[in-house]
């Protein structure tokens, strides 16, 4: 039996991957904005191309690149990521 088996008829395969997004990093690119940082300078103390594109497409990070975020804009996690349904 697969995960398939049990879905609703309807539900697509993405329809399946939008259930488990959780992630929303659309508080980053507000905080970002207020305190005038680019993605360049991200980019300049650390935080990879890989890594901005996973955020752009709200994927997972990891807990020290959180941290990493925080430490080079100046705010805390709420700043960088909200939890939704």
């Amino acid at each position: 039996m697969s995960i398939f088996d049990v879905l609703p008829y309807n539900l697509t395969i993405q329809g399946a991957r939008r259930m488990v997004d959780i992630y929303d990093y659309g508080p980053l690119w507000q905080t970002m904005e207020r305190q005038g940082i680019t993605q360049y300078q991200l980019l300049k103390n650390g935080i990879d191309n890989k890594t901005l594109d996973s955020l752009k497409k709200n994927k997972n990070i990891t807990m020290i690149t959180l941290e990493k975020l925080c430490r080079i804009i100046g705010c805390t996690p709420n700043d960088v990521v909200k939890f939704t349904k």
